[in-house]
């Protein structure tokens, strides 16, 4: 009782001296009564007033966070005082996080915190009732920010026994993400938290089906379907930052692409290196037959599949969006690299030889095509690489077998 008499003298005083232009003294003083505000909260559960100790104390903790909140922006509105408007805005979005932690009880523990923390983001949404306030808008965007990041990591661990526990979880970050940064183009405001909730949001859409595929086990589709999606993700944003010409935009697309890009690395970097042990085998010559059956994995043909979807994918977006042209010696890059890797696929070593040396002269013959059409710088250096390496490949594994050196 004491105490909440002083918090009401408090409350009056501060107000009352604001209102007489003794603005610091009022400042002063309306911090001692937030103080008592959150001594008042304690002391009602100390002292088991209401039955309150018997109730959970996150939701207890939840709820007298939330109500002080209201209250003191409230009071913000109606006496000027700037104090208790920054310590609501401090206050609010940790409140939803204690009381979705605490009402998420009969869940697991990864799911409550994994809640909580997408709940403190979410509760980020509310720093337009700030008014414009530089002070409490940042507040609330680092929490939102915090919460995201944090909730963003736990999605990728969140329930293991379930596969597609990841792609659940990483569009709800995702979704959220896309919510501050609609919220922030349209309030005209704090580009660089929409940047950065673009980008996150961006990664998290982007590497959804990875983090499933890193629990599924599937080979077949951990080097196939996230490289498809995270492609599909970069090339849409990529449309909507053509369209809109916005750094947000562009940030997210870049983002994604760099999901992507890593991606195609890795599928590429495998496949290659299968090439490369059987350029190697030339390295015993002549200890093998022609007709030497090479250890094609299961994957191999997905993986060769994903980067030819993908090739034909950025083909599609980049004709849509009006940028084939100056995209064509990307696009042709990437075709050679894939018909070089797709070659061990043919299961012997005497066609793989063979298919090499196809490669190789195919490209000689296209780079007479270029010099005559005129074809850009990009296209011929991509036609040589593709000549050298395909020779350089075929020459190597040709002298692992007699009846393969001759024409190799």
């Amino acid at each position: 009782v004491i105490i909440a008499a002083v918090t009401v003298a408090s409350f009056v005083a501060a107000s009352l001296l604001h209102r007489r232009r003794l603005r610091a003294t009022a400042e002063a003083i309306a911090a001692l009564a937030v103080v008592f505000v959150y001594l008042d909260a304690f002391a009602i559960r100390a002292n088991d007033l209401f039955d309150s100790s018997r109730s959970d104390a996150l939701i207890y903790w939840g709820v007298a966070l939330l109500v002080a909140a209201v209250g003191l922006e409230v009071w913000h509105r109606l006496s000027g005082l700037r104090q208790p408007s920054v310590v609501a805005f401090i206050s609010f979005a940790p409140a939803l996080a204690l009381l979705v932690g605490g009402l998420t009880n009969a869940l697991d523990d990864d799911v409550r915190v994994f809640a909580a923390m997408l709940a403190l983001a979410a509760g980020a949404l509310a720093h337009p009732l700030a008014r414009g306030k530089a002070v409490e808008r940042t507040i609330s965007l680092i929490l939102g920010a915090i919460g995201l990041v944090v909730a963003g990591i736990l999605a990728v661990f969140l329930q293991e026994s379930y596969d597609w526990a990841p792609l659940v979880s990483l569009a709800l970050v995702a979704l959220v993400a896309g919510a501050h940064v609609a919220l922030l183009l349209r309030l005209g405001t704090g580009r660089a938290f929409a940047i950065g909730f673009a980008s996150l949001g961006a990664v998290a859409a982007a590497s959804a089906v990875a983090a499933v595929a890193a629990r599924a086990g599937d080979l077949a589709f951990t080097v196939s379907a996230p490289l498809v999606a995270a492609a599909v993700v970069a090339l849409v944003l990529e449309l909507v930052a053509r369209r809109t010409s916005s750094p947000v935009a562009i940030a997210a697309a870049w983002s994604a692409a760099g999901v992507a890009g890593i991606a195609v690395l890795a599928v590429a970097g495998s496949l290659l290196v299968r090439a490369l042990v059987i350029a190697a085998a030339g390295t015993s010559r002549w200890s093998s037959p022609g007709g030497l059956a090479l250890a094609v994995r299961p994957e191999d043909a997905p993986a060769v599949g994903a980067l030819a979807a993908v090739t034909v994918l950025a083909a599609a977006a980049w004709a849509i969006a009006g940028a084939l042209r100056p995209r064509r010696p990307v696009l042709v890059s990437a075709a050679l690299a894939t018909v070089v890797l797709a070659v061990p696929l043919t299961g012997q070593l005497w066609l793989a030889v063979l298919g090499w040396l196809v490669m190789a002269a195919a490209a000689v013959a296209l780079l007479v095509v270029a010099r005559r059409r005129e074809w850009g710088t990009g296209i011929r250096a991509a036609l040589i690489a593709t000549g050298l390496v395909s020779l350089a490949l075929a020459y190597s594994s040709s002298w692992a077998s007699i009846d393969t050196w001759w024409y190799g």
